[in-house]
């Protein structure tokens, strides 16, 4: 379930929040919903580096290398995607897509004042996604929903100000984490780990 949340994070909250709030350093809590169910955790965002923690789950965006990475501090270990696609469009790195916002008035979240939106986006391929966004007056996203409301993120307690450059970098000592081939898991050796580590640039 958290991996799910973590993804719709990657996909539809941190780009969009990115995209708006532009140079500003910032922690907040968030409160995530999906299908009826709730996860707390935590974000860190730096200029076009964000952070999310949630339980054991850590996963850090890296906007500028178009780049996630899933931590496991548990193991020390580490794995590697491409950004999602949305997370770009959102954040302004993918010039060959769209955003399109419309202003829907204000609403209070959490007893603050927030303008609201219907962002749609479009895709190189043509698909297009649409949610709401509450923006505050700072700039900073206070919540996100699905148009059909499957999901909503919402962000407490802004704290406005620098983050430590390590929050948005692996440990130096994480392993990359890949899945044992066949052969390896006939023999018995299911250590996931294969080769070095891998190049962050």
């Amino acid at each position: 379930m958290i991996r799910k949340f973590l993804l719709v994070v990657c996909a539809l909250g941190m780009g969009s929040t990115a995209a708006i709030a532009a140079g500003k350093d910032y922690s907040a809590d968030t409160v995530m919903t999906s299908e009826g169910q709730t996860v707390s955790g935590k974000i860190y965002a730096s200029g076009q580096s964000l952070r999310y923690e949630m339980g054991p789950a850590i996963t850090i965006t890296r906007l500028d290398r178009k780049k996630t990475y899933m931590l496991m501090p548990e193991q020390k270990m580490y794995m590697e995607h491409p950004m999602d696609r949305m997370a770009g469009v959102k954040a302004g790195v993918d010039e060959g897509s769209s955003v399109v916002r419309v202003p829907m008035g204000s609403e209070a979240v959490d007893g603050r004042t927030a303008d609201k939106f219907k962002v749609t986006t479009t895709d190189t391929d043509g698909v297009s996604t649409t949610f709401y966004q509450w923006v505050d007056e700072s700039g900073l996203q206070l919540k996100a929903q699905a148009e059909d409301g499957s999901w909503s993120v919402v962000y407490t307690n802004l704290v406005i100000g620098a983050q430590p450059a390590e929050l948005f970098e692996i440990p130096a000592d994480y392993q990359p984490f890949t899945m044992p081939d066949i052969a390896q898991m006939m023999n018995g050796n299911v250590s996931g780990v294969q080769g070095g580590r891998q190049d962050q640039q």
